[in-house]
């Protein structure tokens, strides 16, 4: 546990690496073109434990403890929930979150400026 701990503090480290650890992935992403071939890369992530826009796991009903369903979730939201996207009130969050998301884009290579206030407000 402690080499684990120590891994994960060692900022030297993470930044001498920046995104080679996971360039595979980002050749990956910048290869899709349409709908379909994005799917199947989100199939491969998920595989690997890369979560994307919808949440999958097998769990027991909730309303019959006696069985497992496949369920289904709403997932990669970066903000607590969707009224910090739309509502007037989270505007200086939403804001940060947007610079925030620039700068992530930046440190794994992609233009920033693909990233807009108006196009992360949706």
């Amino acid at each position: 546990m402690g080499d684990l701990f120590a891994s994960f503090m060692d900022v030297d480290r993470a930044n001498a690496l920046a995104s080679a650890p996971i360039s595979e992935e980002l050749a990956d992403v910048r290869t899709v073109q349409d709908v379909s071939a994005l799917l199947g890369l989100a199939g491969r992530l998920h595989r690997t434990g890369v979560s994307d826009a919808v949440g999958l796991c097998v769990d027991t009903d909730a309303r019959n403890s006696s069985r497992y369903l496949v369920h289904l979730s709403q997932a990669g939201l970066g903000l607590p929930d969707e009224s910090y996207y739309c509502e007037d009130s989270f505007a200086e969050i939403r804001a940060a979150y947007v610079a925030h998301l620039a700068r992530m884009l930046e440190l794994s290579g992609y233009a920033a400026s693909a990233v807009t206030a108006t196009e992360a407000a949706g």
